[in-house]
């Protein structure tokens, strides 16, 4: 068997995969300083979209990653295998410095990016139909070390999800239950363990990808930013009220986000999402953003427009 179908078969039993990257650690240090330039000028928000950065080379420089050969074959492959047309999908998202503070922060930040969608009938029925595709792709430009870089994920969690077997999930995600009361009710107790003492007895597992390295994990599966470790925490200044940290300019967490998945993937995340957007209309950034794509990779955008115009006009009243 190749390696290419092992990868897509470690993705459908695992819930995660490694992607390509960027291999030149000068640009990588260019991509850092032009996404800092802006974030500057905007005031250091923690998230922004990815066409909000004034450096059009740095937009096609992170795009290409997403648009690379090795991804685009591997999201076909993930297609064939559930036997549904499967995208890069919006939004195309940079996080800044988001950090979980593993002490103060509630449920130590672990979670499914499709918890939302699992209060409704409506999407249920989508997350369990096997043409249901969805996730994320994330691409960090610095190393998971101490100061945190990338994301820690627990193995096989998504799976009885898409399964549908409730009690399992239940039982699987008992150690972690007990390890976030744990930290909430008995703060003193839960700090003389070490993270890794907590990580082994939930079978979490720290993905260590290189600089400039994409991440695609299901949108199912339990997750978080990695934390910052114990030994560096007097050398960060946590806000654990919206999960940020102000950390030296080299320790800088810098992350690409963009979504993946199927017409019904989209339908799922969409119909959670009207109902708990606020300020923004996320339906009105998605079009944006597709259209967007376009000046850089046409063939991505027009993708992109396959996967989401048959499902925008259930949609429309909300743009």
């Amino acid at each position: 068997m190749s390696e290419k179908k092992i990868s897509i078969i470690e993705f459908v039993n695992k819930g995660y995969l490694m992607g390509p990257s960027i291999s030149k650690d000068i640009e990588i240090k260019e991509l850092r300083r032009s996404i800092k330039n802006t974030l500057i000028k905007k005031s250091f928000p923690r998230d922004m979209s990815l066409f909000y950065i004034e450096d059009q080379k740095t937009i096609k420089i992170l795009l290409s990653i997403i648009n690379s050969k090795q991804l685009q074959s591997t999201l076909n492959e993930i297609g064939n295998y559930f036997k549904t047309q499967v995208s890069i999908l919006p939004p195309f998202n940079i996080m800044n410095n988001y950090h979980v503070d593993r002490i103060n922060d509630t449920d130590i930040g672990w979670h499914r990016d499709c918890g939302g969608e699992m209060q409704y009938d409506y999407c249920k029925e989508k997350i369990y139909n096997k043409s249901y595709v969805f996730g994320k792709v994330g691409i960090y430009l610095q190393e998971n070390l101490e100061f945190g870089g990338a994301i820690d994920i627990i193995p096989y969690s998504h799976i009885y999800i898409k399964s549908k077997k409730s009690i399992y999930r239940k039982l699987f995600n008992i150690p972690l239950r007990v390890i976030q009361i744990l930290q909430t009710k008995f703060p003193n107790y839960y700090k003389k363990r070490s993270e890794n003492f907590y990580m082994n007895l939930y079978n979490g597992k720290k993905i260590l990808p290189e600089k400039g390295q994409a991440v695609l994990f299901d949108s199912r599966i339990s997750h978080r930013g990695s934390p910052i470790e114990d030994s560096v925490r007097d050398s960060v200044l946590f806000s654990s009220t919206n999960y940020r940290a102000k950390t030296h300019d080299q320790n800088t967490k810098y992350a690409i986000y963009c979504h993946f998945g199927s017409s019904i993937g989209f339908d799922s995340y969409m119909y959670d999402r009207i109902r708990r957007d606020k300020n923004e209309n996320e339906l009105k950034r998605w079009i944006y953003e597709q259209k967007s794509l376009e000046k850089f990779f046409p063939e991505l955008a027009m993708s992109v427009k396959k996967i989401i115009d048959p499902i925008i006009p259930k949609y429309r009243n909300y743009l």
